[in-house]
């Protein structure tokens, strides 16, 4: 790959009203929103932004660890800011959601693009066409109503319906979680650290189908769910429950001690990171073929997705010395 910039003091990136924005972490402040314009750094927003999330029209920003927060439209002009309260885990579909923290009470709201505060029982992680989903942790499963709130059903996931995890020197224990929860319109789908991949109806938390292999992290893509086993890659198609595509990463030059971490696909490509070797991976999706690879001297920042991003055909990767290298396809 070509490398075609780089910018210092880089926290995070994020995607927001189309564009991909990063802050910077300076002395360990959170300063500002930039973008890059015609391969030039273009500061967008100048108050400190701890945290961001968005939906189309809006974004809230936490300015700090615990601070008020400010709303923005998508011209980065603020249109309110709001005191004392914290922004939670993730948006969803059609709501921002947020917390007050008063007097050691909290209290959760969602924030509509009307600017509605709707008030809500607990912070929901995902949602169907027809049910909020909590935060799921560990084995616990439990959907909402979206109209009333009330608990449609739950599921503990660890029952031995859904198998068995075994550990490394061959015990055996109680089936969790291995990943992040995903969801489509109608299905709740479940990587678990056994290695089974489960389907939930989402109405009443009836079992779709339920998919045995090894245990690995997933992201649900249109019609596919991508598993990384940390040895190789496996493409699972949700319509017919059925793997129909693997690569052992071992086929993959310079890049045969696997891959960790968090991952990210996009239409054409799949970026993964191999951080043992400090290498940013590029996959063609389709063929599941490489690309190409970057090799960070000064190590890649973290685990998270944010800090491997490819955006217009560019790959950005963040070092553990906040520098973002920009590369492009040869």
């Amino acid at each position: 790959m070509k490398k075609v910039n780089e910018i210092k003091d880089v926290g995070y990136t994020r995607y927001l009203f189309g564009d991909l924005v990063y802050n910077k972490d300076i002395d360990n402040n959170w300063v500002g929103l930039y973008k890059i314009n015609n391969n030039k750094e273009v500061e967008i927003f100048k108050h400190n932004v701890y945290k961001l999330y968005s939906l189309e029209d809006v974004a809230i920003i936490q300015k700090n660890t615990s601070s008020d927060c400010i709303i923005i439209n998508e011209n980065y002009e603020i249109i309110e800011e709001i005191n004392g309260m914290l922004s939670l885990k993730k948006s969803l579909k059609n709501y921002l959601q947020i917390m007050i923290k008063k007097n050691n009470v909290k209290k959760y709201y969602f924030y509509n693009s009307s600017q509605k505060f709707i008030p809500i029982r607990e912070p929901y992680e995902l949602e169907s066409k027809d049910v909020f989903i909590g935060r799921v942790w560990k084995k616990d499963v439990k959907a909402y109503s979206k109209d009333t709130e009330e608990l449609i059903w739950e599921k503990d996931v660890s029952s031995p319906e859904y198998g068995i995890f075994k550990d490394i020197d061959g015990e055996v224990y109680p089936n969790s979680l291995n990943s992040a929860a995903m969801a489509d319109d109608d299905t709740i789908y479940l990587s678990m650290k056994g290695g089974q991949l489960i389907a939930l109806n989402s109405k009443d938390g009836s079992t779709k189908w339920m998919l045995d292999g090894e245990k690995g992290k997933c992201v649900l893509y249109k019609n596919f769910i991508y598993k990384n086993t940390g040895v190789g890659l496996v493409v699972i198609d949700i319509n017919t429950h059925k793997a129909i595509n693997e690569v052992s990463y071992s086929s993959y030059k310079n890049n045969e001690a696997g891959m960790t971490g968090d991952f990210n696909v996009y239409e054409d490509v799949i970026v993964m990171k191999n951080q043992m070797d400090e290498n940013v991976v590029v996959i063609d999706r389709k063929t599941l073929k490489m690309l190409d690879y970057i090799h960070l001297e000064n190590c890649i920042r973290n685990s998270s997705s944010y800090c491997t991003v490819w955006h217009n055909n560019r790959l950005h990767a963040i070092d553990g010395n906040f520098v973002m290298h920009i590369y492009e396809l040869e």
